[in-house]
């Protein structure tokens, strides 16, 4: 739980995103601090009144009788820098600074006054000289200045839309009054600074319907409620509904206005279309534009939006919640994004885009829940530029809908950063779930992340979609895990899990793809390591245009298991596509389930057009692949070509797939073992110390050499947390896979990260036997806690008499691999020395 304020207003935001509200004075002495300037003066409101209209001059129409100074007064006294309503009964003259000198005006409010409303007259916009022709604003800034209503608590400033619902008119405008009209701005770091207001009820045709600042801002303790901006049938000026800034046009190119929200609150704020056919975005804030870039922009404490239905910010365009466009850089921490909707646009929550400086785009402990965008990315849209990286960490992404990618849609074009992160239940129409990712230029790490029952319902990528054309891509520690993708209207489903496309080097370590579904195509992954080697049609691309094949997609130490697919155009578990090295080490691949296809662990489009021979490459090291289960063929995978330039059956491989000290198991539960492996061309797989289940495959004829063991049992437990951060098949006692397989690539540790070798050998599989689990001195050798005489009896005396270990066996029914087990463990524990 995390604590915020909001002018006043202390909030607390649960882990379900509800809120609380309770009274609260903002701390004083924080922005005493804040406010502390040279040359500056300091102004008292002491009327909630709006009836003292100053004209350019700072004259007004009737003289003052007595003591009054209301705000529109105190903003002339500050712009003009004298003595409005005169010197004894009007405001105090302000200090003369400007946004190229130091110091700022503070106006503060009567101790009175708190708890009170001023009611804007939203017929009068203010004056502010001959220069700008100010018609949309009832106040108007022109020079660094500090409103600062915290000693007045929850003062209210409302833009009269309450009383009627025809007003143009935003409550404040935000810029320097130039000498000239073609003045060029330099601009500076003087800020205009608005703590402890609430600004509500206003409407302009334009943007900014609370606030438009062309200067750099801080807003601290404020509150923006029923806010609209909104377009007319003719002009299309309209975005940011409660707040909207960027550099003004006639800027230098260098000026780029910051700004500073903190413990700020939008709620029940619009963006209309207003008859126009151009549909304006940001219901709460639009930050910079194409015409105007922003410099940094920091938001902390934010909350945009909320649980209940009035609290949504609404755009008929691009962005519900905000948008922050051609910043030099982004910060975000400790905020909330939920509820908002873009009716007809592109991002529900909020969309960061096209930074335009160096800096980094950060967001971090913020959560985007219950967004919704018609037509593109529901919760988050961040993209930055060739320079700029992307780091988020800390948040949670979950209940938001659209038609693109409903969670979160990443791009980072100089490298994205995500960690410790939740994505879950957010719906798609048309393409991904979750998340996407893609990085042009760059790296991607993803650590830590919870990417779970997510859904599409007409498209591609239940769970995730990571794509970089450039960069390593790192996933560890993730569990992406339940997520659904249904065929739809459209009649396509891909992949349940989702997919990795476009990588010279991705390794996912220590994660977990389970419980993940498609109704049509791939239950968990489709992976693409370079490239695809023919178009959608299935028609070859010509071989001058294919890369090199080098990319790699590695797994190590993960399971994937209980995912499913069904469907008459279903093509496997995880569908391997293009040309690459994919290596999976230390993984288990159990329980899942493909329906009207093949491949129950994985299957692999092995043509290539181009005249490389080993153009993909396909490695199980020291993995298992078990209780897998395909209705049409091999529970295990295929490697084929499977397209109408290389058809199924007799295709080409120009690849290769190999088996190394692994266990291949299809067994399900009493039935008789199935095919396990197809290969059209069966010399083009290779397989070493494993034990296949069947000899029914394309590698049949390597059974019995080179430490390969077939059609016998594997003796594996069912799945189970048996140590590590994720789930394994346990090698039970007499497991011929014991001691029995082989470590090639000197790997340390098995998937759970327990030492590689704790026996005679290495096991087969993904899991090491601890070195006492095997009982010392057991005679059982089969497994079925039994030493009977004719079997394992006749084994031992023989064994004794000096027969060789193929001759010991014979007639015994105990294969060689369960008697080296056996005799592997008495030498080491019980003081024999059977020889081989």
């Amino acid at each position: 739980m995390r604590a915020h304020q909001h002018m006043g207003i202390t909030e607390r935001t649960t882990h379900s995103g509800l809120t609380t509200f309770w009274l609260r004075a903002a701390g004083v002495a924080a922005l005493v601090a804040w406010s502390a300037t040279v040359n500056a003066a300091t102004l008292t409101v002491n009327s909630l009144l709006d009836d003292v209209f100053p004209d350019d001059t700072g004259a007004i129409a009737v003289p003052l009788t007595a003591p009054k100074c209301t705000l529109r007064m105190a903003i002339a006294s500050a712009n003009l820098d004298l003595a409005v309503g005169g010197t004894t009964n009007g405001c105090v003259a302000a200090s003369g600074s400007s946004f190229v000198t130091a110091g700022a005006d503070t106006i503060l409010f009567n101790p009175a006054l708190a708890n009170g409303t001023i009611l804007l007259d939203a017929t009068q916009a203010m004056n502010v000289g001959p220069i700008v022709n100010n018609t949309s604003s009832i106040l108007f800034i022109t020079g660094p200045t500090t409103i600062d209503g915290v000693t007045a608590i929850n003062l209210t400033l409302d833009g009269g839309l309450s009383s009627t619902t025809s007003t143009n008119k935003r409550i404040l405008g935000i810029a320097e009054v130039a000498a000239s009209a073609n003045e060029s701005r330099t601009g500076s770091s003087i800020w205009v600074n608005v703590y402890g207001i609430k600004f509500q009820n206003a409407r302009v045709e334009s943007a900014g319907a609370c606030v438009l600042s062309y200067e750099t801002l801080r807003l601290f303790s404020v509150e923006f409620t029923n806010c609209i901006s909104t377009n007319t049938p003719t002009v299309a000026a309209g975005g940011g509904g409660a707040l909207f800034m960027r550099a003004p046009d006639n800027a230098a190119s260098t000026f780029r206005p910051d700004v500073r929200l903190t413990r700020v609150y939008f709620r029940g704020n619009k963006a209309l279309a207003g008859g126009s056919s151009v549909n304006p975005g940001g219901g709460a804030f639009f930050l910079g534009a194409s015409s105007g870039s922003m410099g940094n922009v920091v938001l902390t404490d934010v909350i945009v939006g909320g649980p209940n239905a009035t609290d949504q910010n609404y755009a008929d365009g691009g962005y519900g919640g905000g948008s922050i466009t051609r910043a030099e850089s982004v910060s975000i921490t400790d905020s909330l994004f939920q509820g908002n909707v873009a009716q007809n646009g592109e991002v529900g929550g909020l969309r960061v885009n096209n930074m335009s400086g160096e800096g980094a785009a950060t967001i971090v402990n913020t959560s985007f829940l219950g967004n919704k965008a018609k037509a593109g990315r529901g919760g988050l849209s961040v993209n930055g530029n060739p320079v700029s990286t992307v780091l988020l960490r800390d948040l949670t992404i979950a209940g938001n809908t659209a038609a693109y990618a409903a969670g979160a849609d990443i791009t980072g074009n100089a490298g994205v950063t995500f960690s410790n992160s939740t994505i879950s239940s957010n719906t798609a129409v048309g393409f991904t779930g979750g998340l996407s990712v893609t990085a042009n230029s760059g790296s991607i790490t993803l650590d830590d992340l919870k990417i779970t029952n997510n859904r599409v319902t007409d498209g591609n990528r239940g769970g995730f979609d990571i794509a970089s054309n450039t960069g390593t891509v790192k996933i560890r520690r993730a569990l992406i895990s339940g997520n659904q993708i249904t065929k739809g209207t459209g009649g396509y489903a891909g992949s349940g899990a989702g997919s990795i496309v476009r990588n010279p080097s991705v390794t996912m370590t220590d994660s977990i793809v389970s419980g993940n579904s498609s109704d049509q195509a791939v239950g968990a992954m489709t992976l693409v390591a370079s490239f695809s080697p023919y178009d959608s049609a299935g028609v070859a691309l010509p071989p001058a245009s294919l890369p090199p094949t080098t990319n790699t997609i590695t797994f190590d130490r993960v399971t994937i298991s209980g995912n499913n697919t069904t469907g008459s155009a279903t093509f496997a578990m995880n569908y391997l596509q293009s040309p690459g090295i994919y290596t999976f080490l230390n993984t288990t691949i159990t329980g899942n389930t493909v329906t009207g296809g093949c491949g129950g662990a994985f299957s692999a489009d092995a043509f290539n057009p181009s005249s490389q021979t080993n153009a993909m490459r396909i490695i199980f090291r020291n993995s298992t692949l078990a209780r897998n289960s395909a209705t049409q063929c091999q529970d295990v995978g295929g490697l084929g070509a499977y397209f109408p330039t290389a058809p199924s059956g007799n295709g080409i491989v120009n690849g290769s797939l190999v088996f190394e000290s692994s266990i291949l198991g299809g067994r399900q539960g009493t039935s008789n073992p199935v095919d396990l492996i197809y290969i059209s061309e069966p010399s083009k797989g290779t397989m070493s110390n494993t034990l296949i289940e069947n000899n029914g495959n394309s590698l049949s004829a390597q059974c019995g050499i080179s430490g390969n063991i077939c059609n016998t049992d594997a003796k594996l437990d069912a799945l189970a947390s048996n140590g590590g951060p994720t789930q394994t098949l346990r090698l039970l006692p007499g497991s011929p896979a014991i001691n029995t397989g082989s470590n090639s690539t000197n790997q340390t540790t098995d998937q759970r990260g327990a030492a590689r070798m704790q026996g005679a050998a290495t096991d087969m599989g993904a899991y090491e036997t601890p070195a006492g689990s095997l009982t010392n001195c057991s005679l059982d050798m089969d497994g079925d806690n039994l030493v009977q005489a004719n079997k394992e009896g006749l084994v031992l005396v023989r064994a004794m008499l000096g027969f060789t270990a193929a001759n010991a066996i014979v007639g015994s029914g105990i294969s060689q691999a369960q008697w080296a087990t056996v005799r592997a463990n008495l030498n080491a524990n019980c003081g024999t020395s059977f020889a081989p």
